[in-house]
């Protein structure tokens, strides 16, 4: 948890200041703290280089709806920015990308919570607090969340689960897109609608050329999220036999299905069986070769 802030920090002037008839918002990583909301110009704000978690953040139709919503409704969650100066802008954000882009296509002023003391660690930890309560973030895209923050040294796979709020098993099995792209980079293109249950699934297949092969059949199922891990299981183990038509005592089968037939039917099939079985027996005794 975040130590020690001091609240007059966090508001570093009272230019841009929300009415007071604003509540207080709580941190997304320390409940027990708590900042005021201030207005702030976009265009003193950059998007953090932390965040990874957006495949389309800036997508135009999306933007626009919501956009026209806080027009509407007023701007109902506040964003998370931090002091820190880059490139002639004050603020980094950290929390409420969409929100970002759709306030700054309506010219007007961010909601949000101002910290000048926000650590990378506390960082991280409200970006994927606010990925735990999104119900559009993909798995992949948390997944790059993630090995974004663990890569750079920001968190380690324990503090996403303490403190993030995000289960261990979701977490296990979402880093299990790491294998899928070691193993089967040649396979898949996008990961975009992979489940983490799908990816998980598909981490454990072996790389030979045959699962290859089924998995390239079904590629475009998989990437529309069309076949989860059920279904690719059920056509990877699928064996090459399996629709074989065999013939027994006036009846055939394909796979565990047998359906019955008359003798007129049956002797016909017999007799064209022994037509080709004599058939192969010329063609090898004379050595005789079909074009």
């Amino acid at each position: 948890m975040s130590k020690g802030f001091n609240i007059q920090k966090m508001l570093i002037s009272n230019v841009n200041k929300a009415p007071v008839s604003l509540k207080k918002h709580k941190l997304y990583d320390d409940p027990s703290k708590h900042a005021e909301v201030r207005l702030v110009d976009t265009n003193h704000i950059y998007i953090s280089k932390m965040k990874n978690d957006r495949l389309n953040a800036n997508d135009d139709i999306s933007i626009n709806k919501l956009a026209d919503n806080i027009q509407n409704i007023g701007q109902l969650q506040p964003c998370i920015l931090r002091y820190t100066p880059l490139s002639g802008k004050d603020y980094e954000l950290i929390v409420g990308e969409r929100r970002y882009h759709a306030v700054k296509k309506n010219n007007g002023l961010l909601k949000a919570i101002v910290i000048d003391d926000y650590s990378d660690e506390n960082s991280a930890i409200s970006i994927l607090s606010e990925n735990n309560n999104r119900e559009d973030i993909s798995d992949y895209e948390l997944y790059s969340q993630i090995t974004l923050f663990i890569k750079k040294d920001i968190l380690k796979q324990s503090d996403i689960v303490t403190r993030a709020g995000i289960s261990k098993q979701k977490v296990s099995k979402v880093l299990k897109f790491k294998k899928v792209i070691e193993k089967f980079n040649d396979v898949f293109d996008d990961y975009s609608k992979i489940s983490a249950s799908t990816a998980e699934y598909i981490s454990t297949l072996s790389i030979d050329d045959d699962t290859k092969t089924k998995l390239l059949n079904i590629k475009d199922k998989i990437q529309s999220g069309i076949l989860g891990h059920t279904k690719i299981s059920a056509f990877i183990n699928k064996k090459p036999n399996d629709n074989i038509v065999s013939y027994v005592q006036h009846s055939f089968t394909i796979g565990t299905s047998s359906i019955k037939i008359n003798s007129e039917v049956f002797n016909s099939i017999k007799e064209k069986e022994v037509f080709y079985s004599e058939l192969d027996l010329l063609i090898d005794k004379f050595s005789l070769k079909v074009p």
